[in-house]
C-alpha cells in the first residue's frame, strides 16, 4: 500500500523539510530481493564450511 504518512506522525523526522516518508514497501524491490538472496546463500556457505551464518536473524 502507498498510502501518505499521517501528519500525525511520531515520526521526529515528519517536520524535516528534505525528507519524505513513505509506507515500508523497499523489501520488495528488485535490489533487495538480490540483496537477500545473497545473504541466504552465504548463510549456506558459512554452515557447510562448519561456520556459524554470518547474517543472524534474532526473533
Amino acid at each position: 500500500s502507498s498510502e501518505p504518512v499521517s501528519t500525525e506522525s511520531p515520526s521526529p523526522y515528519k517536520d524535516l523539510s528534505n525528507v519524505i516518508l513513505t509506507s515500508h514497501a523497499g523489501a520488495g524491490s528488485e535490489e533487495a530481493v538480490r540483496r537477500i538472496g545473497r545473504i541466504i546463500l552465504e548463510n549456506i556457505e558459512d554452515t557447510l564450511e562448519g561456520m556459524s551464518p554470518r547474517h543472524n536473524v534474532i526473533v
